[in-house]
């Protein structure tokens, strides 16, 4: 056990470290220490070894964590500049020879191409042989294939086996139960039919499909839509939740978003789209038994466009609007009155609620609304009922199981018949929690949990002491960041705990009909989920924080809460060991793609608020115009869910530069031993060079335009982004005119270490000469992706 006179100065030294940046600084704090080490001849020769070793080294600090309990003398990093004046002299190499390290390096020598040079398309150097091996295609493949998908499924399945042997909880025995029935279902097709009939008539579109036009027009509409959300969870046009108050954090509201629409990415002018929509509707209509007119297809498909178009609106979910319930539209109005009809039958006026992707709500939807014949409306939005029960359903329904594939993960599959897999899907749409529990308990039994939370901790620490760097983070607004995140302890990046209570409802839910169970299961956990009205903020932070099924990390504005899925993890590399390091490009910048989010204003922090002075607010208008600037391109191919392609650029690049600060000062072998780790049979790749090569591989996608116009391309997320990153041309040797080394007139420069003040003349947005100047040679010219 550590002594207590051992652990004050541990502390102290933690304090002291955070407030040296200079070797000098390093002087003053050994000083310091040494007048208080002749308590012991031991501590006194120990920090004399301190300050022998720190005349070659940058100064230490000590991380702080909260979340995790380990030994904080293990997380010491050296702290390194995100951007280096000069690149740094080439450590001494360590090859890595396990039966892992070699696999990798066989893989890799396999991959990257000859024929493109990293500083030419780095994406196509890494990326082309991968997209050979990987075609994309709606239906024979994959609409959209990348790692990410392919762990995701892996991740699925992993799962679902822990789930399983975890029956003896409540609440995880009834989404057990969920699946098994799910999958189960073929052998009860008649009695799930008669469930679906018994559903549409206990709604008020009264059966499927409607002929007749409603009596109260659109207000039918908005009430169907209420009623699918309240008993099935199926956002339609609105997806509903509770949330808290911006103006009043302690208070809980009904918070509505526009919900992401079906071939939501998809180009709906292609005959692949029209062709899979208008089959799956002919494939369940003829199932059920349904007379339809023979342009039915066509009315549910036009629908289904006019609201998709939505998607891609620049507003995105970032426009937030608090306002009472007297202020909202009619429609909206009937929609909450239907929807909290069994918890709050008496709405007040003055009630708030909180609209994000507030132009939608404001008249959009309602614009649209007007454009549609009512009864196709409600039959479209009755096909999202038989879309969203596909898995219930026979397996030969094959492209509405497609179909139910793009509204659960954002693409197609190439096997819609594994019903175990899009039932595990439907489970987590419904109850995302019991898979999240099923996570943990997986990392405890795999005896991840510790080192996962550990390296995340490590993470977020990194973050935090570079967030300074950036040109538009004062003082101030650096310690109001830190401030947030000690405060928010139980939100900081850290892997979903569900510690709010049940996943599921906790009294015993059976019945012999699936979709019965469904109904029964998820209407109660609905009637739960929305009397958490009555619930306070802390209760609520815990609750669907999100998806373990998801690919990307995600950060949560309402409760300072990022959540890092299942599926961001490699089950094959340990957490512990050393290569878990190349799993840093993955797993690092995803985290950072969330965490960024902290740099700037968010209007659910009134306690420590970010409010940008006038010098701040022009460094980062800066910045986003010159990424705005320099992605044309880009732009063409459509914005990424509402956001705009230059902000999801800048992201993407403050991602990769904390990311590589992390590579940096979190790996043992460079920050303890001075070593640069390689592997054996890629000698000549440095480490760093294979930090760049394991991000682009981690990106590597094959899509069908078709389905996935909409998303911003893989090899602009990747090549614009390093062409703004000065460690990639370094690692690479780069000539400064190099393709992938954004000319000097068009760089962004977003750390203070490449700007000298506003980007508003060309001294102050060039890179100096020097930063550009060709490292030492680092590969050979024999070896695959060379840099001559």
């Amino acid at each position: 056990m550590r002594s207590a006179t051992e652990e004050q100065y541990r502390k102290s030294d933690a304090r002291l470290a955070e407030h040296f940046a200079e070797p000098s600084g390093l002087l003053i704090y050994g000083g310091l220490l040494l007048v208080c080490v002749a308590v012991t001849i031991f501590l006194l020769f120990a920090i004399l070894l301190l300050i022998t070793c720190a005349s070659n080294t940058q100064p230490t600090t000590t991380t702080d964590s909260t979340l995790v309990n380990v030994d904080s003398s293990k997380q010491i990093a050296k702290i390194v500049p995100l951007v280096h004046a000069q690149p740094l002299r080439p450590k001494r190499p360590y090859y890595c020879a396990s039966q892992y390290c070699s696999r990798e390096a066989r893989y890799l020598d396999g991959l990257l191409s000859p024929a493109t040079r990293p500083c030419d398309n780095f994406y196509e150097h890494v990326c082309e042989a991968w997209m050979r091996q990987h075609p994309a295609h709606p239906t024979s493949t994959a609409s959209l294939i990348s790692p990410a998908t392919i762990l995701q499924e892996s991740a699925t399945r992993r799962l679902l086996y822990q789930l399983n042997r975890m029956k003896g909880q409540r609440d995880v025995q009834n989404a057990a139960n969920l699946h098994s029935a799910c999958v189960n279902s073929n052998s009860k097709l008649p009695a799930v039919k008669d469930s679906l009939s018994w559903m549409f008539s206990h709604w008020s579109i009264g059966h499927w499909p409607r002929t007749d036009a409603p009596r109260n027009g659109i207000n039918a509409v908005w009430r169907f839509a209420a009623e699918l959300v309240r008993d099935v969870d199926i956002p339609t046009i609105v997806r509903a939740s509770v949330s808290v108050n911006p103006k009043e954090l302690e208070a809980s509201v009904v918070r509505l978003d526009r919900p992401r629409f079906l071939l939501g990415d998809a180009k709906f002018r292609a005959n692949e789209v029209v062709g899979l929509f208008k089959q799956a509707v002919s494939e369940v209509s003829a199932e059920l038994g349904a007379s339809v007119p023979s342009d039915f297809g066509d009315r549910l498909f036009k629908v289904s466009a006019a609201f998709a178009v939505f998607g891609r609106t620049r507003h995105g979910n970032d426009s937030v609007a608090v306002l009472p319930y007297g202020g909202l539209s009619a429609g909206l109005r009937v929609f909450l009155r239907v929807l909290l009809l069994s918890v709050r039958p008496q709405i007040r006026s003055d009630e708030s609620v909180v609209l994000h992707s507030a132009p939608y709500f404001r008249g959009e939807v309602e614009n649209t609304l007007r454009l549609l014949q009512p009864e196709d409306t409600l039959n479209y939005f009755g096909f999202l009922v038989l879309v969203r029960f596909a898995p219930f359903l026979s397996q030969e329904l094959g492209s509405l199981r497609s179909l139910f594939v793009d509204s659960a993960l954002g693409r197609t599959i190439a096997n819609t018949t594994d019903t175990s897999l899009l039932c595990a899907w439907l489970m987590d749409r419904v109850l995302p929690g019991c898979l999240a529990k099923a996570a943990r308990s997986w990392r405890q039994s795999s005896g991840q949990e510790v080192a996962t939370r550990d390296w995340l901790s490590q993470l977020e620490e990194v973050f935090l002491r570079h967030a300074r760097d950036f040109r538009w983070i004062n003082e101030r607004s650096s310690l109001l960041i830190r401030y947030r995140r000690k405060m928010h302890a139980a939100g900081r990046a850290d892997l979903a705990r569900q510690e709010g209570g049940a996943c599921a409802p906790l009294d015993v839910v059976s019945d012999d009909n699936p979709l019965l169970l469904y109904w029964n299961i998820v209407t109660r956990w609905q009637n739960e989920t929305f009397g958490g009205l009555y619930g306070r903020r802390s209760v609520l932070r815990h609750r669907r924080a999100g998806s373990e099924l998801d690919t990307e990390a995600s950060f949560r504005r309402a409760f300072q809460v990022v959540h890092v899925p299942a599926a961001v993890f490699n089950e094959s590399v340990p957490a512990s060991g050393t290569s878990f390091m190349f799993q840093l490009p993955r797993i690092a910048v995803r985290v950072y793609r969330a965490l960024v989010q902290l740099l700037y204003e968010n209007l659910y922090e009134p306690h420590a608020p970010l409010r940008f002075d006038e010098e701040a607010n022009r460094e980062l208008s800066d910045v986003l115009s010159c990424f705005q600037e320099v992605s044309p391109a880009a732009a063409s191919v459509g914005p990424q869910s509402g956001k705009p392609v230059h902000k999801v650029i800048l992201d993407e690049t403050l991602a990769i530069l904390l990311a590589t600060a992390a590579f940096e000062e979190l790996s043992p072998i460079r920050k303890v031993w001075n070593l640069d780790l390689r592997l054996k049979g890629l000698s000549n790749v440095t480490a760093l060079q294979l930090f760049f090569i394991y991000f682009a591989l981690d990106n590597c996608e094959s899509t069908d335009p078709a389905f996935h116009r909409a998303r911003l391309a893989a090899q602009y997320r990747v090549n614009l982004a390093l062409q703004h990153t000065q460690q990639f041309a370094n690692a690479f040797g780069c000539d400064p005119k190099a393709p992938m080394v954004a000319p000097s007139h068009t760089a962004c420069a977003v750390t203070r270490a490449l700007s000298h003040g506003r980007r508003s003349s060309a001294e102050t947005v060039s890179r100096n000469a020097s930063l550009w100047q060709r490292p030492p040679r680092l590969l050979s010219p024999n070896v695959p992706g060379v840099a001559s």
